[in-house]
């Protein structure tokens, strides 16, 4: 008798599953296992299931409607008799159909916070918050290796012509690593790829691509000598193509290197006929508004002379 009541307690079942995301005790009709999901518990929700956890019904279509959120478009063609090839995708009989594509690709980069309600520098509540453009976020990236999530919001005060302050890169609070899909990956480098395609191969109107180094090497000043002289002319308009920097800077590196217009072209990304224009507007204006005032014996008084 003893035997028959240890045969049947090895037979019931006395364990309990409970749900691995709410914790909840799901029935036997209910639950399902996690193993299927095990990525999405642990890409989303940071949970690490194992082999024997379940999830309720309620957390599986849960699961089930976080995949169906993260997605991509991506191009096939319209027309299959366009080519024989299955992968060939006509550029102009094209369309986009959404992917499952979550948010997988872990990088170990230093990435800042993502909210609504309160800034991701100061971490000041709203409600006056700009939203950060995709070139403010592709700068922060460039500059100071910072990934800002698209819909991050800020203060206008630490946005500067629409991109982040310095100030505001500096007192930045990161996380350690990011998470992006691949959306997000071949947004960043067609961004950077564009930026270089645009960028000159010398430039002088942003004062944080160089160092004084480089100022040292390119024009014999230092960043901050070059300011001086850049802060004395006003006889120079600036245009789209060539800026009071660029004008003053392509002059000073032609009297340091004796170099070709056509090379200072190459350099600049200019035609050599705005070189020409640039260098004599740059000279024009230093015998007008800078020589007068720093050299020459009338630029000081006799008495600054005996002091």
């Amino acid at each position: 008798m003893i035997d028959n009541f240890a045969h049947l307690f090895c037979r019931m079942d006395i364990r309990h599953y409970n749900c691995v995301l709410c914790g909840g005790r799901p029935t036997s009709s209910q639950r399902r296992p996690a193993s299927s999901f095990r990525h999405i518990l642990s890409r989303h929700f940071s949970v690490n299931a194992v082999e024997t956890d379940v999830l309720c019904n309620k957390c599986r279509h849960k699961c089930r409607n976080t995949l169906r959120r993260k997605h991509i478009p991506i191009v096939i063609p319209s027309d299959k008799d366009e080519s024989m090839d299955p992968t060939f995708t006509s550029p102009k009989k094209s369309k986009s159909i959404p992917i499952s594509s979550p948010p997988s690709i872990s990088l170990p980069l230093p990435s800042s916070s993502k909210s609504h309600a309160y800034c991701f520098v100061c971490k000041n509540p709203g409600p006056k918050l700009l939203s950060v453009s995709h070139q403010a976020r592709i700068f922060a990236f460039v500059q100071k290796e910072i990934i800002i999530p698209q819909g991050a919001r800020c203060c206008a005060g630490h946005l500067d012509n629409g991109k982040l302050s310095n100030d505001a890169l500096q007192n930045t609070k990161t996380n350690d690593g990011v998470l992006l899909n691949r959306a997000s990956v071949l947004t960043i480098i067609q961004s950077l790829r564009e930026m270089a395609a645009e960028h000159p191969r010398l430039d002088f109107d942003d004062e944080n691509s160089m160092d004084d180094d480089d100022y040292k090497v390119l024009i014999r000043f230092s960043r901050m000598e070059f300011q001086d002289i850049i802060s004395s002319i006003t006889s120079i308009n600036s245009s789209k193509n060539r800026t009071k920097r660029t004008c003053v800077a392509i002059l000073l590196i032609k009297l340091r290197s004796a170099l070709s217009n056509k090379m200072l072209a190459v350099l600049f990304k200019m035609s050599k006929y705005q070189i020409r224009r640039a260098i004599k507007s740059a000279r024009t204006a230093l015998m007008t508004d800078f020589v007068p005032h720093n050299l020459g014996f009338q630029h000081i008084s006799r008495e600054d002379v005996i002091q």
